[in-house]
């Protein structure tokens, strides 16, 4: 592929990167918080069909419910916690970043 093809397709990929959106949104009635886009935003996000809906083609990091902060995961709403929430907002930290000081 000559360098400028090459260059075409980063260009495209870019373009369509940045007309896309991230959509924080339910993964089910009731279920965590993710982030869903119409395109495959990185290597990590994972095809997600959802009904046809076209904001949900792709599925990344999930999203906590207290914080609003995308982290690798969340634990399910329990007797003390009646959301679905990251380990530090599990463990009374306020934000991730406070777990890192």
């Amino acid at each position: 592929m000559s360098t400028q093809a090459i260059a075409a397709v980063q260009n495209a990929t870019q373009n369509s990167l940045a007309k896309s959106e991230i959509y924080i949104l339910r993964s089910w009635d009731g279920g965590p918080l993710r982030q869903f886009s119409n395109v495959k935003r990185s290597p990590s996000w994972l095809s997600y069909e959802h009904r046809g809906d076209h904001r949900r083609r792709f599925a990344g990091r999930y999203v906590c419910d207290l914080c609003q902060t995308p982290v690798n995961g969340v634990y399910e709403p329990n007797y003390r916690v009646e959301a679905w929430c990251c380990r530090c907002c599990r463990s009374g930290l306020t934000t991730p970043d406070e777990a890192l000081r």
